[in-house]
């Protein structure tokens, strides 16, 4: 039911670049003071929450994560002290499994990847550049793409995980 639990004392954890995939719960703290955490660049898809915060946890950054949840995407238990949702640069994505979570809906009406209003997925915290979906409300507006793919090349023999190079030329 759980991904990760976690007790500590006086530490810094990060959590970076995971996919989480989760019956219930997500990522489940119970942390005491003196602990610095960030969760940043992960998918986390649960069915009940997708962070779940307990007992004194405090200096918290969630940010750049894409959260895919039937209910509730941050629950808190306790006292929580310095959550951040956001920095200067990012905050988070907000769907849900049925497609109607805040970022699955919001207007992006200036088309830069932000939703046009902050979001609060807790009360008492504010995410103030949640990420918005695919689905902006209006396209650039000079109505010309920045980028034109014209023909692609098949390659069949990829391995998983393997990296491949590509050039594009611009004209």
């Amino acid at each position: 039911y759980l991904f990760i639990c976690l007790a500590t004392i006086n530490t810094n954890i990060t959590i970076l670049n995971n996919t989480i995939n989760c019956y219930y719960t997500g990522i489940f703290f119970r942390i005491s003071t003196n602990t610095n955490v960030l969760i940043e660049n992960c998918s986390i898809k649960a069915t009940n929450v997708g962070i779940y915060l307990s007992e004194l946890s405090n200096n918290i950054t969630i940010i750049k994560n894409k959260f895919n949840i039937s209910k509730e995407y941050i629950k808190i238990w306790g006292k929580v002290k310095n959550l951040f949702l956001n920095n200067s640069k990012y905050g988070n994505y907000y769907g849900k499994t049925d497609g109607t979570g805040y970022s699955d809906t919001c207007n992006d009406t200036n088309y830069d990847g932000f939703c046009d209003q902050s979001y609060s997925p807790i009360s008492g915290y504010t995410d103030h550049l949640p990420l918005a979906g695919h689905h902006s409300t209006n396209p650039p507006t000079n109505g010309v793409p920045d980028l034109i793919i014209t023909s692609m090349s098949t390659y069949s023999d990829i391995a998983p995980n393997q990296t491949v190079n590509v050039t594009i030329d611009v004209k």
